[in-house]
Formats: structure tokens, sequence, C-alpha cells
């Protein structure tokens, strides 16, 4: 493990630790949340993974796990969601500049939502030169999975 892989593990264990307190989870769950944590990326490599979604998901998993029942997806969920942290990530800025602008025109009478939202993805994640993990490997790009996951693209 890098110098750089360990400071990420480190400070994302923290928010670990900062979530599980606003959650009033017990130090048993968020032990195992910690542990859960680790196998993952023992397993996969850090850059396959957003390492703050598979925390989250290692929070709510290890609260049903240890059957914290206080614990629910919707807690946990608005309590990783929080839209100032995340609206500092510069391809979620390019994101809703790409969302504002297309209501200069009448896509959104043309197109149902989830394709705008595709497309606002698609060319944001362009823009930023990133490419979606797995893509290459993929049957077929990412996109065109959720675009037959919500139907034709025909104009409404």
């Amino acid at each position: 493990m890098g110098d750089n892989e360990g400071l990420v593990h480190f400070r994302v264990v923290r928010f670990i630790y900062e979530a599980g307190m606003k959650l009033r989870m017990k130090t048993i769950p968020l032990s195992t949340t910690c542990v859960l944590y680790h196998r993952f990326f023992r397993e996969n490599k850090l850059d396959d993974f957003d390492p703050y979604l598979i925390a989250a998901t290692c929070l709510y998993l290890a609260g049903k796990v240890e059957e914290e029942q206080h614990i629910s997806l919707r807690d946990v969920v608005n309590d990783w969601f929080d839209p100032v942290t995340w609206s500092t990530f510069p391809l979620t800025r390019t994101c809703w500049g790409i969302l504002r602008d297309t209501y200069h025109s009448p896509l959104a009478l043309r197109y149902k939502p989830q394709h705008i939202a595709i497309a606002v993805l698609y060319f944001s994640i362009l823009c930023h030169g990133l490419e979606v993990p797995h893509n290459r490997t993929a049957d077929r790009p990412w996109w065109k999975y959720l675009q037959e996951k919500y139907g034709p693209t025909f104009p409404r």
C-alpha cells in the first residue's frame, strides 16, 4: 500500500467514525464497518471504486450484520450525501452547469429526465477526461446500459 493510499484509507475510516457517531452507532458495528471496508479494499483496487461510497455501504451493511436496528438506508444516505461537500468536486459543478444550460432549450419537454441526466453525466465525464471504471472491458458502454434500462431516447 502506497503512502497516498494509506492516507486515503485513514481519511475514509475517520469519515466512517464521524458518520457512525452522527448515526449513533455503537462500537461493535463501527468496528465491523471498518473491517468490511478494509476487507473490500484488500481484494479490490482503490482506483476502481469510490472509497466513500464503499464506506457508506459498509456502514449500512454493518448495521444489519450487527443488528443495529435503528440504522436505515435513508439515514446512511442522508448522512453521506452532503450537498455542500459534493458541490466542491469539479465534476459535480460541471454536471450542474450543463444541466442548467439544458433549461435554455426545450430539451426537458422532448426527453425523459433520466435521459437528460445520462447525457449530462456523459458530457461532464468527457469534459474532465475521466473514464468510468470497467467501461473498456464491459459488453457495452455504461450510458447504453442506462439508456436501455430507462427506455428509448425518442423525443416525447
